[in-house]
């Protein structure tokens, strides 16, 4: 199975859009999501991933309005469990992207470690926060759903590109309960399969959209920019 990047989506179709700079979109996204009350390093992150994953998938900003429209935050944030498998981690309900932020890092944290998330989906832009994160250049990160070893992965190898793959014996999640989770894990193993996103054209993507600014769903940039608002930085 083939995933498309569309070179235009159905909001610049629709011309319910609204044209922005990368940098607003960053900018916008931290305000946001400190104001809804996370850390200032979730922020960051976040925001940089928001950009990423609007260029990308076209689906930034409403990952970013889902975070920042969660109830009790603070409250909520990921807990994790650790068992002889791996360590799973409760999102509670984050977007794709900063879900993806977690399992990552605490994958690379220790290679070979499989990180099970529960409480969040997955996708081709859990990449986001691989490209945002990545630590460790000469090993390959990749994720799937643990009930089918049949499942098609993704992985980014270590010279960056993007790819969907049939499941690796190596890297093939041993679970216990919950066959719905989906795995993160950073390894050594070769990786054979159809790129789905170069490398050299998503920075190309991005280096295009730091010049010619992103075109984006004006409902949600007012959406989002309302938030951001009601965060004020003293002078």
């Amino acid at each position: 199975m083939r995933i498309d990047i569309a070179e235009t989506s159905p909001k610049e179709r629709n011309g319910d859009t609204v044209h922005v700079a990368v940098r607003e979109l960053k900018e916008e996204t931290y305000r946001a999501l400190k104001w809804a009350g996370y850390s200032w390093g979730q922020s960051q992150s976040m925001g940089r991933m928001v950009g990423l994953v609007e260029i990308i998938w076209g689906s930034g900003i409403s990952s970013g309005l889902a975070d920042i429209k969660r109830r009790f935050i603070k409250k909520r944030s990921p807990h994790l469990t650790w068992s002889s498998h791996g360590v799973l981690l409760s999102t509670k309900g984050l977007s794709v992207p900063m879900a993806a932020s977690f399992a990552v890092a605490l994958s690379q944290s220790k290679p070979g470690l499989k990180v099970f998330v529960k409480g969040s989906d997955y996708g081709p832009e859990v990449a986001a926060a691989v490209w945002d994160t990545k630590v460790h250049p000469n090993r390959t990160i990749s994720w799937g759903i643990c009930r089918d070893s049949q499942q098609n992965d993704y992985s980014v190898v270590p010279n960056g590109d993007l790819m969907m793959h049939e499941r690796l014996q190596s890297v093939e999640p041993a679970m216990s309960r919950d066959k719905d989770l989906w795995f993160v894990t950073c390894h050594e193993a070769r990786i054979s399969g159809e790129v789905i996103m170069d490398k050299k054209v998503q920075v190309g993507k991005m280096s295009d959209a730091w010049v010619e600014g992103v075109k984006v769903s004006k409902a949600e940039w007012e959406k989002l920019t309302a938030f951001s608002m009601k965060y004020l930085v003293p002078e």
